[in-house]
């Protein structure tokens, strides 16, 4: 069985900017998907995603929490580029 993610494509922060965001809100994309959740009770919480990262055109994976969706910001893991998914 295939892996399902959604899909979304990010939107480039100026390094300038980058700079300046708090690191705590940052979130890690990797170049592999997210291996099987450890914790299936919390399941309902956590969603799988694909990013096409701006910077790079290189397709990332990060495992979100529902509440991280719009107030944390994402570092590629292949080009170092700081974007924004949502």
């Amino acid at each position: 069985m295939a892996e399902e993610f959604s899909f979304i494509k990010g939107t480039k922060i100026a390094p300038a900017e980058a700079k300046k965001l708090n690191r705590d809100n940052m979130i890690v994309a990797t170049m592999s998907p997210p291996g099987p959740r450890e914790v299936e009770g919390q399941s309902q919480w956590w969603q799988r995603y694909a990013f096409l990262c701006p910077w790079c055109v290189h397709v990332e994976y990060a495992l979100v929490h529902e509440e991280q969706r719009h107030t944390h910001w994402f570092f590629c893991g292949h080009c170092g580029g700081a974007f924004r998914a949502w």
